[in-house]
């Protein structure tokens, strides 16, 4: 389920000029420099209108058909209290909220630097009630949901069009990091060498100085055609049954939170 995002007030878009330097100058003050430029060269956030909301939403298909539960999932994976803190920091400081608007940066103040209070055990349990699908399933809607943001476009105005962003439940993010835990190395050792824009660390990185290196070597070798294709925008085109499908036999410890 989506949830527009609404701001106190209605949300012009873009971004005015001394608001967008008072960001870059508190990213750069906390050496957030990657964050920083992207702030430079945004187009921003996209008005917040009806129909440009009517307009993002139709860009989620809506799915006919019940995702079929299967008898037998493998087990979720066990993780400790020192996993939840990990997967924890790996957020990066300014991750957006999700519906509900918990911020990770919020549980990571309330978990400190030594993780000893009481607290941090209470909050590993809810979460371990995510990673063991153990959360009730007419549930799903909300902690599965998540609030949408359109981010704009270089080449339509704000209030035409954006690209559709969103951002899902703290707990659950949080939940999918752990389950993912012991299924990365499989993961990786099965997307490679064929595809590396997910799940690899610098994939895209991989493919732009991969793709250089080969024409520099190749560009004089009239036996050698480099073919860049992209048929269709795959955007939310994944079939779930087929996913799910894959996830119950590729990924051993996130299966039964997929499901």
């Amino acid at each position: 389920m989506l949830y527009p995002y609404r701001a106190t007030t209605k949300r012009k878009g873009g971004i005015e000029n001394k608001a967008r330097e008072e960001r870059v100058n508190k990213l750069a003050g906390v050496r957030l420099i990657s964050k920083a430029v992207q702030t430079i060269i945004s187009p921003g956030v996209a008005e917040d209108m009806p129909q440009l909301e009517r307009k993002l939403t139709k860009k989620f298909l809506e799915r006919v058909r019940e995702v079929e539960d299967p008898w037998v999932l493998p087990e979720a994976v066990a993780a400790e209290l020192g996993d939840f803190i990990t997967q924890l920091r790996s957020f990066k400081t300014g991750t957006g909220p999700g519906p509900t608007g918990l911020r990770a940066q919020f549980i990571k103040e309330m978990v400190g630097d030594d993780g000893d209070d009481p607290c941090v055990e209470a909050i590993f349990r809810v979460v371990m009630l995510f990673v063991e699908a153990r959360v009730p399933k007419y549930l799903r809607r909300w902690y599965a949901g998540g609030s949408l943001v359109g981010i704009g476009k270089d080449d339509l105005p704000l209030d035409q069009d954006a690209r559709p962003i969103v951002v899902g439940e703290t707990f659950r993010r949080i939940a999918g990091k752990i389950a993912l835990t012991r299924d990365k190395g499989q993961l990786s050792g099965w997307l490679k060498p064929e595809q590396v824009a997910v799940g690899v660390k610098a994939g895209a990185e991989v493919i732009v100085h991969s793709l250089r290196q080969w024409w520099e070597r190749n560009q004089d070798n009239d036996k050698y055609v480099l073919l860049k294709m992209d048929y269709a925008n795959a955007f939310n085109e994944a079939e779930p049954q087929a996913f799910l499908g894959t996830a119950r036999r590729r990924l051993a410890g996130a299966a039964k939170m997929a499901y």
